[in-house]
């Protein structure tokens, strides 16, 4: 089973149309809203996605994500609410409240979701506890097991790091939920802003494993990048008229039958995956 723990604002609903281009649509299980599924309930299935955190769904289970920089997914999440009606917390928007607002420690802790999400997710704690640095240090050890993560600011790479990881042969996505309302307001945030303060370390961590994984794979990882990127620059183009909705695991059928026609390139599949120790760059304490 793999559970992709699905951080909001990251790219999750790009990523996981690849559930659907690898394995058979029953055997995939989309979990929606904030509803974790009991353990017992999702044996009969390969793959699950949704806004599950780590170790939801007990053992054994491989563990995949999608990291952002926080504050930019922050603000991210504030532009989603402003636009989707049904999000939540429109109402508080709508009401009048601001970016600048919602960034303010005192009005964006009630909340609770907000406050440091990607350490709530990666550490299991969800909305249970409040996050603290042990936490921080629990993210980065499970991140460290996962065998393959991504980088919203590095999509491309991402998805070929954990498309080859997991060893599927269909690796390509259609771009969606991409356009956010935004401006040009400029909020200043400071290094050690409570709903950020954690997350930092771990973006700031993962962002250099992502590098190091990546410089070892080498030549032959550059070659399979400059390829995936050609066939992605077609597909952009081919299907734009996708990337004002969202389409996550309802996509459509003509995409989904596109994107599973697609042999890999030569470069890709000359780049194979090779095996990598469980806990590889633990020097968890020494960053926090």
């Amino acid at each position: 089973m793999i559970l992709f723990v699905h951080i909001p604002r990251t790219g999750g609903q790009c990523f996981q149309q690849l559930f659907l281009q690898n394995y058979r649509r029953p055997r995939v299980l989309f979990v929606r809203g904030n509803q974790t599924p009991e353990p017992d309930a999702v044996t009969d299935y390969d793959a699950c996605g949704g806004h599950v955190p780590w170790g939801a769904l007990g053992n054994p289970v491989t563990h995949i994500t999608l990291l952002r920089e926080p504050v930019a997914r922050h603000r991210s999440e504030y532009f989603f609410n402003a636009r989707h009606p049904n999000a939540h917390r429109h109402e508080a928007i709508e009401n009048g409240l601001t970016l600048r607002d919602w960034f303010d420690p005192e009005i964006g802790n009630q909340f609770r979701a907000l406050n440091n999400m990607t350490t709530r997710y990666l550490s299991g704690a969800h909305l249970r506890r409040a996050p603290d640095r042990p936490l921080a240090v629990r993210s980065i050890e499970n991140l460290c097991t996962m065998p393959a993560f991504g980088l919203t600011e590095r999509f491309d790479e991402s998805m070929l790091m954990i498309g080859r990881a997991m060893q599927w042969q269909h690796i390509f996505v259609v771009q969606t939920n991409a356009k956010t309302r935004d401006d040009d307001e400029t909020i200043e945030v400071d290094a050690a802003h409570p709903l950020f303060k954690f997350d930092r370390d771990i973006y700031k961590f993962a962002a250099e494993l992502f590098d190091d994984r990546v410089a070892r794979e080498g030549p032959l990882f550059r070659e399979a990048l400059a390829a995936y990127r050609e066939i992605v620059a077609v597909l952009r183009a081919e299907f734009a008229h996708y990337s004002t909705v969202t389409v996550g695991p309802k996509q459509p059928k003509d995409a989904l039958r596109r994107l599973r026609q697609i042999m890999l390139p030569e470069p890709i599949r000359a780049a194979l995956p090779r095996e990598r120790a469980l806990g590889d760059h633990m020097e968890v304490l020494q960053l926090l």
